[in-house]
């Protein structure tokens, strides 16, 4: 990534049909996946009020996350327009690159704070929803993970130059740390990897053991396992920066935003699925889905009583064929002795 803006370029020729294909990639994910983490917030308020229920702490921390997500998403769309983000950087004015690393810096302080809202909204779910003592330490831990990571790549991504405007600003003197470049591609994002990772396992253990019905138990599980996505997603985007040529920013960050595009959306969807039960039954044949887990779980049991029966005939059966041994000789004895007198 170039510190700083240090190509003058006074005009900047008209986009290609290909880096037009760029940036309506770029608006059209950005469409998709904002309407999806909209609707999914969007059924967990429905779900609250259907119950009659206050919004709570995991909510407004979800709300937050969302608003994070839009501002980050705003953000790609005003550096496509103005900023020159899906072209090379070749073919830009100064004052475009200059626009488009001032875009960038907020972008990299808005998006581990949509991230770390929506986590921490997952886990304050978690941690109100089950009792279990070792399962809330195991949240807690999870929880001031989530926080110090935040903090610290927030500061990370604020000072990798000193002054800060030195980032942009091609007329002021400064410094900006390699070393610390290439922590922000290499290493930042592993944490969030094993946080989602950690997230999505943390809560099957108890979900299994509740004393709910298998059908229940399914999809809730089912739920959390959208997680997996989430998971997957994270990995591709991280791939996606290890590719990120740093002397063509402006054009090798398509894939990039595209994927942080869909990880936020992702994040915040898994973040508000769990507690969207009471809404999804309006929209969704869940009764049916649970009628049919519960049928197939009773044919199965069925079965299963069905062939212990058939083995516990076949074995009596086996037994009545079996020769029958004369009487001993103390039968008559027996018979003489119950004789009246």
């Amino acid at each position: 990534m170039p510190p700083h803006a240090l190509d003058l370029r006074q005009e900047s020729r008209p986009r290609t049909d290909f880096e037009a294909e760029n940036d309506t990639k770029i608006i059209l994910f950005m469409i998709i996946f904002s309407s999806l983490a909209l609707a999914a917030v969007a059924l967990r308020i429905v779900s609250k009020w259907m119950q009659w229920a206050r919004l709570a702490w995991d909510d407004v921390l979800l709300l937050f996350a969302l608003a994070q997500m839009l501002t980050m998403n705003v953000l790609f769309v005003l550096t496509i327009k103005r900023g020159g983000l899906g072209r090379h950087v070749s073919t830009i004015t100064d004052h475009q690159l200059a626009f488009f690393m001032k875009m960038y810096f907020i972008a990299g302080v808005v998006m581990p704070t949509c991230y770390a809202t929506a986590k921490l909204s997952m886990l304050w779910l978690l941690y109100t929803t089950f009792s279990f003592r070792n399962f809330r330490k195991i949240v807690r831990f999870l929880g001031i993970v989530v926080m110090f990571y935040w903090i610290a790549a927030v500061v990370l991504d604020t000072f990798i130059c000193y002054p800060i405007n030195a980032r942009w600003n091609s007329k002021v003197k400064g410094t900006c740390s390699n070393k610390v470049i290439q922590v922000e591609y290499f290493a930042t994002p592993i944490p969030w990897i094993i946080t989602d990772f950690a997230i999505l396992i943390a809560p099957l253990p108890s979900l299994w053991v509740m004393k709910v019905s298998r059908a229940r138990q399914i999809g809730l599980i089912t739920l959390f396992g959208f997680g997996i996505a989430t998971c997957a997603v994270a990995c591709k985007r991280y791939v996606t920066l290890l590719g990120i040529d740093d002397e063509d920013i402006t054009y090798g960050l398509v894939e990039p935003v595209i994927w942080t595009m869909v990880e936020s959306s992702t994040t915040i969807i898994c973040a508000a699925l769990p507690a969207s039960t009471p809404a999804l039954k309006r929209v969704m044949p869940t009764a049916h889905l649970t009628r049919f887990i519960e049928y197939v779980e009773d044919q199965f049991y069925a079965w299963k009583d069905k062939s212990t029966d058939w083995r516990n005939s076949a074995r009596n059966m086996q037994a009545a064929q079996a020769p029958v041994e004369p009487p001993g000789t103390s039968a008559p004895t027996s018979r003489l002795d119950l004789t009246p007198i």
